[in-house]
């Protein structure tokens, strides 16, 4: 007589369990390489937004200034602007506001790539030099124009500024190229 063989299936084979562990794993790492993939980018993205962020509200801040101001003049090859800014003298120039693009790194204090402003703040006797746009905004090119700047042509006074450059972190690989131009024109009537 012969013995029959009773199979027991009440559990898993150790083949079966390296299977079903090898699979999971397998299936994890490709999920967390993944996630890790979009939290880097995320992380890229919020990056390049925020110094996109710093050179709009840059923009932003010297348009108003200049739709505001008075009293155009452009020089340095077009990379500097300087005007009278609203409830100041005219006739003084020390009181002028000069937007200025730095293009090369000649003076220590002043990086390149970068756009500033110099004034001279009230109570203070000295003329400052303030960087508008952050480390990370690398600009290329400025180039500043202006038109109808005679009194009583019967065209308000306006100012362009074209701005390319690049901005990014230095830990972020990729970096995003722009192209901006702004333009003001002076409210204040020139008749």
């Amino acid at each position: 007589m012969k013995k029959e063989l009773k199979t027991n299936s009440l559990g898993f084979t150790l083949i079966e369990m390296m299977v079903s562990v090898s699979l999971f794993s397998v299936v994890m790492l490709v999920s967390v390489g993944s996630l890790l993939s979009l939290i880097d980018a995320s992380k890229r993205a919020q990056g390049i937004q925020s110094v996109m962020n710093n050179l709009n509200v840059a923009l932003d801040g010297m348009v108003r200034a200049l739709r505001m101001g008075q009293g155009y003049t452009v020089a340095n090859g077009g990379h500097e602007l300087s005007f009278t800014p609203f409830g100041k003298d005219p006739n003084d120039a020390s009181q002028r506001w000069v937007y200025t693009f730095v293009e090369d790194n000649s003076d220590p204090l002043e990086a390149r790539g970068r756009l500033y402003k110099r004034y001279k703040p009230d109570g203070l006797s000295s003329v400052v030099n303030v960087p508008l746009t952050a480390s990370e905004v690398d600009i290329d090119f400025v180039q500043f124009y202006k038109t109808a700047d005679i009194p009583g042509d019967l065209r308000q006074p306006r100012v362009v500024a074209i701005v390319r450059g690049k901005g990014g972190f230095a830990k972020i690989k990729n970096t995003t190229r722009f192209d901006i131009q702004a333009s003001a024109t002076q409210r204040l009537l020139d008749l």
